[in-house]
């Protein structure tokens, strides 16, 4: 792990203008290698100023706006301390550096700008700067017209790899930063640098790595690159997972569900990411509203063919998207336009039918006409369709209906290769499969739902402290919770017999619904609850299936009223290593891992967050579609005065778990909760 920077970050605009638009380059460096790295910025067309100095330096080292050190890593901090006194700010260091302090208390010394050490250096487009010692620079031959992504990687040569891949789909990149090991600058440095930039549109993070604590700045990054409307796409990697107590499947999803929140476009493979980030810089180009994301999660599907239509209609109901009907005048319209056997429901099937010569002229406006469905946010096309034309036609036409439809358009076929100089000289960036591009725009929508900019985040609000010790936290936490409007509700039994749950089923109003518990007081991960029981007899069968379904993680059962009309959840708050206290809620039991549901959020947080919490949950949004009277309002002031509660809790390592959360048409309702501490034994870890 790279020694940490000074505390307080560089300004954005210092560093942009020093890296990326300097006048002057000075490379130091042993000869010969100092004069290849000033060969090869001179031969990729950099206007400014090219020295040399062999290192050592004797005497005063030249004046420049950036120098490039290719030098050992021991000679480092002496050659930034040498730069910083003839008044040059800012440096690249090519060459890794052990895991110490030197370099970076030689930048904190003297106020110098280090980008590296272990940096493979930059690309920028704009000044046909090619800053490297390595032969990956060679990727950037050829550089092309500027595009609108700036990408950030954390070492290797991965960030040269992805610019030779743009570059054979005639896409260039504006920018290529590789930050190595980051003893001064790190990526959410340069990210708020690249968001004072007006050409950058898009922001590609390779994440390989973000230390213990380090997760506020990267959210502080992503809150500045919101508010400047710069879409972040990130593929993530290593980020610290907490060695602590956490909700089951939450350890690993955290990263990915705390930086969507904070307005990061997550991607799976380095392919996504530049896919991702070339379809947002296209459909960025040309005004559309919240910079080319859809403004819902409504999906017209246009084919060629049925079957092609209908597995891309099932790839969106499955990443959460909307496949509704079209409204009955964009039906009517088409009918004229399409063959008679073509349907114009949605998915719209137009059939080989419609791409013959004699009917492809009716192809731009029937794309027209479900572009202008009011009941549509975006436009998925599954295939580059067949054309009477050749390809080139066929994808001169979808680059036409791409820059002059009201909505996105997100082609999910990658397109023959003499489509792709066209699709490229058009902005238009298909995306290679169908599934990935239906995922892709789910995250999309996902992403526009959370509006520019972010509301303010709550400052942490006094209230009863915590006891320190876990066995005197779990005798308060009723009260606690209590004090922040989560009073303990409904009646509730426990038991792990058949005879004293059919007791403790005589004491309750029927119907009921049995529960599985787990040796942590909890309910059983994956194993959903059983409802609707009415009798002896279907308690007895109930509790049967669970001992059968549970195995070995059975501890006992949780026995309590029914309540129809109802939507339960599960809410959690836990101190993660990377990001601080956070809290989660999402569908309990089974319901989270068929529905993936989870929505969380750093603490604290106000009501604001809270309601966009509860938006994003899919459960949440299945009950109120069954149920409007649903108290939301109610809910978000008590998940934002939970989270202030989860803020302040005194451990390393806990889990505070509510479950389960009953909402009705009052607001929250709580049956349960429980806490866990990482110092706790497996029978402290009970219920309250």
């Amino acid at each position: 792990m790279a020694a940490p920077g000074p505390a307080n970050p560089a300004q954005p605009e210092p560093i942009l203008s020093a890296l990326l638009a300097p006048r002057s380059v000075l490379v130091v460096a042993p000869a010969p290698s100092g004069g290849l790295i000033a060969d090869r910025l001179r031969r990729f067309g950099f206007a400014g100023t090219v020295a040399e100095a062999a290192w050592p330096v004797a005497g005063v080292m030249p004046r420049a706006d950036l120098a490039l050190f290719d030098l050992p890593a021991a000679d480092l901090p002496a050659a930034i301390r040498a730069a910083a006194a003839s008044g040059i700010a800012a440096g690249i260091a090519f060459a890794a550096a052990p895991a110490n302090r030197a370099p970076a208390s030689a930048c904190a010394a003297t106020g110098f700008v280090l980008l590296g050490p272990g940096s493979a250096g930059l690309v920028s487009a704009p000044a046909r700067l090619v800053a490297g010692a390595n032969d990956p620079v060679e990727a950037a031959e050829g550089l092309g017209p500027d595009s609108g992504v700036a990408l950030l990687t954390q070492g290797g040569r991965t960030g040269m790899a992805l610019l030779r891949a743009a570059r054979k789909r005639r896409w260039g990149l504006r920018h290529v930063i590789d930050a190595g090991t980051e003893a001064r600058l790190a990526v959410p440095d340069l990210m708020r640098a690249l968001c004072t930039d007006a050409g950058t549109r898009v922001i590609a993070v390779c994440l390989d790595r973000l230390g213990p604590g380090a997760g506020e700045g990267l959210c502080a990054a992503l809150a500045v690159a919101r508010a400047a409307g710069k879409h972040v796409v990130m593929l993530h990697a290593g980020i610290a997972e907490p060695d602590r107590p956490a909700p089951d499947g939450l350890a690993r999803c955290v990263r990915e569900a705390i930086l969507a929140a904070e307005g990061a476009i997550g991607v799976e493979s380095h392919r996504e990411l530049l896919d991702v980030a070339l379809y947002l810089d296209g459909v960025s180009r040309h005004g559309l509203p919240h910079g080319g994301l859809p403004a819902g999660r409504r999906v017209a599907i246009i084919t060629g063919g049925g079957g092609g239509g209908v597995i891309a209609a099932d790839l969106c109901g499955h990443y959460g998207l909307e496949v509704p009907p079209l409204a009955p005048e964009t039906r009517e319209a088409l009918r004229p336009l399409v063959p008679a056997i073509a349907s114009t429901g949605n998915p719209v099937d137009l059939t080989p039918e419609m791409f013959t010569e004699k009917t492809y002229d009716r192809f731009p406006p029937a794309l027209d006409l479900v572009a202008a469905d009011p009941g549509v946010d975006a436009i998925f096309l599954p295939t580059t369709f067949n054309t009477p034309r050749g390809n080139v036609v066929g994808a001169e036409l979808l680059v036409a209906f791409h820059r002059r439809s009201p909505k996105p358009v997100m082609i999910g076929a990658p397109g023959s290769p003499d489509m792709q100089p066209v699709f490229g000289a058009g902005g238009l960036a298909p995306i290679a499969d169908t599934a990935t591009a239906a995922k892709v725009l789910a995250k999309l929508a996902a992403r526009a739902a959370l509006g520019d900019p972010p509301p303010p985040r709550a400052a942490l609000l006094a209230g009863d402290a915590w006891p320190a010790a876990p066995d005197e936290a779990r005798a308060a936490l009723p009260r606690l919770l209590a004090g922040a409007g989560w009073t303990l509700d409904l009646p509730r039994r426990t038991g792990t017999s058949a005879a004293a749950l059919r007791e403790a089923a005589g004491a309750l109003p029927l119907p009921l619904v049995l529960t599985a518990l787990g040796v942590d007081g909890g309910a059983v991960p994956g194993l959903a609850p059983i409802d609707d029981i009415c009798d002896a007899a279907e308690l007895d069968a109930a509790r049967g299936r669970l001992v059968e379904r549970a195995g070995a993680g059975l501890a006992g059962f949780a026995l309590r009223p029914d309540l129809p009309g109802t939507l339960s959840l599960r809410v959690t708050g836990h101190r993660d290593a990377t990001f601080g206290p956070v809290l989660a809620l999402g569908a309990g039991g089974l319901h989270a891992r068929v529905l993936d549901d989870l929505a969380i959020e750093r603490a604290p947080f106000g009501a604001a967050i809270a309601q966009a919490m509860l938006a994003r949950s899919r459960a949440v949004a299945h009950a109120r579609r069954m149920n409007r009277a649903l108290c939301l309002d109610a809910t978000a002031e008590a998940l934002a005065r939970l989270s202030h509660l989860v803020g302040a809790a005194p451990w390393a390592g806990f889990l505070l778990r509510l479950e389960p959360v009953l909402l009705d048409t009052e607001g929250p309702r709580l049956l349960d909760a429980a806490l866990v501490t990482a110092t706790d034994a497996p029978d402290q870890r009970g219920t309250c």
